[in-house]
């Protein structure tokens, strides 16, 4: 899994390279009216940079999508053993799929109708029949669109699940430790992050909602205090923090824990920097030019921040071994300087 979000994060690049100097202003507080009209008019390229082995990347490779993609990523869809592209395409309502032929090259395009302006896609096994199916966050239409996979890369028909105002992130996995696959939205307009508990089939229940701060951007699971079951994060653009609920253990989240960041944070990720065997806070600071970190005590008490200077208007932060070294390196996706910035674990 942490190639294939290695992979989409390398295609943030397509954000950097079809943007006008015109869009590099700070996002503003209604997502769907002003963020989803400042940028990338046209049928836009994906841009692909190929890793060597060594932490060195090679020659970029487009790929044409609909008009404004505003999301990728990269993983299995028609159980070949590579990984695949998936983008959303805001101005054309839809999910862009291109599969891999094994060696890096993406055949011609399918696409897949959303709700309108699609902010985010995302794709995992939601019906336990070992494929990936595909998610989007429909800011537009306050909607999670869901098609399953019919197990060689073609998708049904879309089920649709309401959540609160501008969705601009999904993201699915166990929260109720039941072994299946549960969704996730950041409701940017809403201030809160929506829960749907699936029934094992791929059927999700009735939304359950957590306050976040203000203008929650990006949602994210995983576990912070070592007790095996998947926390929840938002990173809340306009509070200038992120957001911490521990689960119970049953998909039931406690009081919020607040982490101040820089000015403005877009994303927020977690895993394990300092080879401790815990996951730590990362945030890209959008208005601070900078990634923030904090470090896991062991427990889910994140220490004091470091700062990491980034290019202007970071929009996205990643972190993965890049140079083989076994430790986690940093990445941020650098909006405003048309660049990723990339640091050296030491």
């Amino acid at each position: 899994m942490k190639v294939a979000y290695l992979i989409s994060f390398l295609f943030l690049l397509l954000l950097l390279q079809t943007c006008g100097t015109d869009c590099k202003s700070q996002p503003d507080s209604s997502l769907v009216d002003n963020l989803g009209k400042k940028c990338f008019v046209g049928g836009d390229p994906l841009l692909v940079d190929s890793e060597t082995g060594s932490g060195s990347f090679g020659n970029s490779t487009t790929y044409a999508t609909g008009a404004n993609p505003r999301s990728v990523y990269a993983i299995d869809l028609d159980s070949d053993g590579d990984n695949d592209l998936l983008s959303a395409d805001s101005s054309s309502n839809q999910i862009s799929v291109r599969f891999n032929d094994g060696n890096g090259t993406f055949g011609a395009s399918t696409t897949y109708a959303t709700g309108n302006q699609p902010f985010s896609v995302y794709a995992n096994d939601l019906d336990g029949d070992g494929d990936n199916d595909l998610l989007s966050a429909d800011a537009g239409s306050n909607q999670i669109s869901m098609r399953f996979n019919n197990g060689s890369g073609g998708f049904g028909p879309a089920s649709v699940y309401a959540t609160g105002a501008g969705p601009a992130s999904v993201y699915a996995t166990d929260l109720d430790s039941d072994g299946d696959n549960d969704l996730l939205s950041a409701d940017y307009n809403a201030n809160q992050i929506s829960v749907f508990f699936n029934d094992g089939n791929g059927a999700f229940g009735a939304r359950t909602t957590y306050k976040t701060g203000t203008n929650p951007y990006f949602v994210y699971a995983i576990d912070l205090d070592s007790d095996g079951d998947n926390d929840l994060l938002s990173a809340d653009y306009g509070s200038n923090q992120i957001s911490v609920r521990f689960n119970k253990g049953d998909g039931v989240f406690g009081v919020s824990t607040t982490y101040a960041t820089g000015t403005g944070p877009l994303s927020v990720y977690s895993t394990d920097l300092d080879s401790d065997g815990d996951n730590d806070l990362l945030s890209a600071d959008y208005d601070a030019d900078q990634i923030s970190v904090r470090f896991n005590d062991g427990n889910g008490v994140f220490g004091n921040s470091t700062t990491y200077a980034t290019g202007s208007k970071p929009i996205s932060v990643y972190a993965n071994d890049l140079n083989g070294d076994g430790h986690n390196d940093l990445l941020s996706a650098d909006y405003g300087s048309n660049q990723i910035s990339m640091r050296f674990n030491q």
